[in-house]
């Protein structure tokens, strides 16, 4: 089905940090997210890259309902999650899964594969009959590609690709609409990282599934995703579509991240040097642009004013005075 799934519509998230001592305490504001919106079509795979401290775990948390909203919506099929009853939370909890970076610290080490994946189906108000949650299990642990003998092992005796697969088997037994993938594969194996990613095309495919996918490793955001949005310090810098972003990038903080990625090109030079210094805080923010103290292009204008997306032809928004194609 074609359309929007979810919606994020000017999403603010601060966090009030305390600052001075227990008499005359302050509190500074640190700016998560600021701003951000953005949609994500069903059956799609949306990616947000970034560093550290740029509010890319924030909009999962927020979009997961484990933070509240400062300001701004999301918008689920349609309708503000954030205006949900109970009973509405509780439906939205079974069309909004997550997989998580390390899928060993998230399998109870106590409980066996077989409990671990039929949990999401034993705690629902209606539960279902012994026999059938028995069968999706199987259903989902040989979908992930694991033999059934794997569902009375333990956690322990699993490889870590192994875990990510029962991580992926847990996630999806609900058949949500929407999976979030924060860092799918950072913690795996180089060698089996591409054999995890092309499972989670597989079932993609076969469940009709809808990816949001947080990531540092942009190689992989570039073969996976068909949106990318780039963020910096709470801020999406540019956002497009992925051929047009990875193809053309035009913000200085994209164009040095991409440069930093290792391609087998002989003789490649890279257009940019890759950043110096580190991120700054979202507790003390600068003016204008936020990555104007670290950008090589930046004009006195940059410190004043901050631009917000611009189109760039079709599925390409910058926001930056100087980008160009």
């Amino acid at each position: 089905m074609v359309g929007s799934l979810i919606e994020l519509q000017r999403v603010i998230k601060f966090f009030p940090i305390s600052a001075g001592g227990l008499i005359h305490r302050k509190y500074k504001m640190l700016k998560a997210v600021d701003g951000v919106s953005f949609l994500i079509e069903r059956g799609t795979c949306f990616g947000i890259a970034g560093e550290s401290g740029s509010g890319k775990t924030t909009i999962a948390k927020l979009i997961l309902l484990m933070e509240s909203l400062t300001n701004g919506s999301i918008l689920f099929e349609g309708r503000n999650v954030h205006h949900f009853t109970k009973r509405d939370i509780m439906w939205y909890r079974t069309r909004v899964q997550t997989i998580f970076q390390n899928a060993a610290s998230s399998l109870n080490p106590r409980m066996r594969i077989r409990d671990i994946v039929s949990e999401p189906l034993e705690v629902q108000p209606e539960r279902q009959p012994r026999k059938t949650i028995q069968a999706k299990t199987e259903k989902m642990i040989s979908l992930v590609g694991l033999s059934l003998d794997t569902l009375r092992m333990y956690p322990h005796e699993l490889s870590g690709g192994q875990k990510q697969r029962v991580a992926i088997a847990r996630a999806i037994i609900l058949e949500p609409s929407l999976v979030i993938l924060d860092e799918p594969v950072s913690a795996l194996d180089v060698s089996i990282r591409a054999q995890i990613l092309n499972l989670l095309a597989d079932i993609q495919e076969k469940q009709g599934l809808t990816y949001l996918i947080i990531a540092h490793d942009l190689a992989m955001l570039e073969h996976v995703t068909n949106q990318i949005a780039v963020m910096y310090l709470g801020k999406i810098v540019e956002m497009g579509s992925t051929d047009k972003v990875f193809g053309d990038p035009l913000h200085p903080y994209t164009k040095a991240l991409f440069s930093a990625v290792p391609r087998p090109e002989p003789g490649r030079v890279k257009e940019i040097p890759a950043l110096s210094g580190e991120i700054g805080s979202s507790l003390d923010l600068p003016p204008g642009c936020r990555f104007h103290p670290r950008c090589p292009v930046a004009q006195p204008e940059c410190s004043r004013l901050e631009l917000p997306l611009k189109e760039f032809g079709t599925s390409h928004q910058v926001s930056c005075y100087h980008a160009s194609s």
